[in-house]
C-alpha cells in the first residue's frame, strides 16, 4: 500500500471511502480497519472524513458491513447531551 506516496491516514481514508462507495462485502474492510486501529483513528474520525465524500446514506449502510468485521470493535457514539 505504501507505494502510492500518500500519507498512511490519507491512504486509509481513500481506500475505505472507495469500499463504502462500492458497497463492498465485510471482508474487504478487515485489513484497512485494522490499519485504522494501528493509526489510532476512531470510528467517528473515519465517518466524519468519509461521509461528505460518499454520502451519509452510504456510510450508514456500510456500517452494517463494518460491524461484522472480525476483531474490530465498532460501537455507536453516545449522543452529546444538550446542555
Amino acid at each position: 500500500m505504501g507505494r502510492c506516496g500518500l500519507a498512511p491516514d490519507v491512504l486509509l481514508l481513500t481506500r475505505i471511502a472507495a469500499f463504502v462507495a462500492m458497497d463492498t462485502p465485510v471482508m474487504s474492510y478487515q485489513a484497512d480497519l485494522m490499519a485504522g486501529e494501528a493509526l489510532a483513528m476512531t470510528p467517528e474520525q473515519l465517518q466524519d472524513a468519509i461521509a461528505p465524500i460518499v454520502g451519509s446514506a452510504r456510510v450508514m449502510a456500510a456500517g452494517t458491513h463494518i460491524a461484522e468485521v472480525p476483531d474490530i470493535d465498532i460501537t455507536a457514539a453516545e449522543p452529546e447531551s444538550a446542555g
